[in-house]
C-alpha cells in the first residue's frame, strides 16, 4: 500500500521466521548441558529438545547445527511440538541441513495439528508463497486464522492483509481492518502503519487523522519505510 489514497497494493506477507525458545533460560541451559545429556540418550524428549537448544545456540557446549537438527529430530520423532516447529524451522532455512521446504511443511504441520502458534504462522505463510507445497490461499487463511487467534502478531497482520485482498476469503475491509489494528497494538510495524492508512482514508474503521499520525509515527520509529516516507513527506 502507498502512502497515497489512491494505490491500494499491499506488500508481501510477512516472511520472517524466528527460532522457538524454550520456556526456561539461557543461563539454566548453560549450565545443566551434561545433565540433559544422559536423560536425551535415554530418550527423555523434553531433554532431547533441550541438548538440541543448547547444540543450536552454543550454550554450555561449541555451536553445532548438525546437532541441534539430529537431537531435534529425535525429540520431534516423539512428538514434542517445540521440536517439531524447530526441526521445520532449519529445513526452512537450511541450517543444520540441506534445505528442504517439503519437510518444513511436514514438521510445521505435526506442530501446527497440537496448537503451536508460530508453526501455524509459518505453516500459513508456506501455503501462501507456494514453498513446499501448491500455493493455497484458503489454507494459508485457515492455518493464519489459528494462529492470529493465539495472538501472533504477524499472523494478525497477514489474516488482515488476506481479507483486505481477498485471498482465500471473501473481501472484508473492517475486518482487516481489526485485526491490522490488534497486530499494530503488539508492536508490528507494517501492522502499525497500515492501520494508520486504514485511519487516515477511512477504510474499515472511521476516519480519523490523528490516529493516523499516532500509528504512522509509530511504524517509523521502528523504521518501517514507508512510514517514514510518510512522516517526511507530511513534514
Amino acid at each position: 500500500m502507498s502512502t497515497t489514497k489512491k494505490s491500494t497494493a499491499v506488500k508481501k506477507p510477512a516472511g520472517q521466521k524466528k527460532e522457538a525458545m524454550p520456556n526456561t533460560t539461557e543461563v539454566r541451559l548453560a549450565g545443566h548441558f551434561v545433565t540433559y545429556l544422559k536423560p536425551a540418550q535415554e530418550g527423555n524428549a523434553k531433554a532431547q529438545f533441550d541438548l538440541g537448544l543448547c547444540y543450536y545456540n552454543g550454550w554450555g557446549v561449541d555451536q553445532d547445527y548438525p546437532a541441534a537438527v539430529k537431537w531435534y529430530a529425535k525429540s520431534a520423532a516423539q512428538a514434542l511440538p517445540d521440536a517439531q516447529y524447530n526441526l521445520g524451522l532449519c529445513y526452512d532455512n537450511g541450517t543444520g541441513v540441506e534445505q528442504d521446504y517439503k519437510s518444513a511443511v511436514e514438521w510445521y504441520t505435526k506442530a501446527a495439528a497440537q496448537g503451536h502458534d508460530r508453526a501455524q504462522y509459518n505453516l500459513g505463510l508456506c501455503y501462501d508463497n507456494g514453498n513446499g507445497v501448491k500455493q493455497d490461499y484458503p489454507a494459508a487463511v485457515k492455518w493464519y486464522a489459528k494462529s492470529a487467534a493465539q495472538g501472533v502478531a504477524k499472523a494478525q497482520y497477514n489474516l488482515g492483509r488476506c481479507y483486505y485482498k481477498g485471498y482465500g476469503v471473501d473481501k472484508d475491509l473492517e475486518r482487516a481492518a481489526k485485526l491490522w489494528g490488534k497486530s499494530a497494538a503488539q508492536g508490528y510495524s507494517a501492522a502499525q502503519y497500515y492501520y494508520g492508512y486504514c485511519c487516515e482514508n477511512g477504510i474499515g474503521v472511521a476516519k480519523d487523522l490523528g490516529k493516523a499520525k499516532e500509528f504512522y509515527k509509530k511504524a517509523a520509529a521502528q523504521g518501517y519505510e514507508r512510514a517514514v516516507g510518510k512522516m517526511t513527506s507530511d513534514k
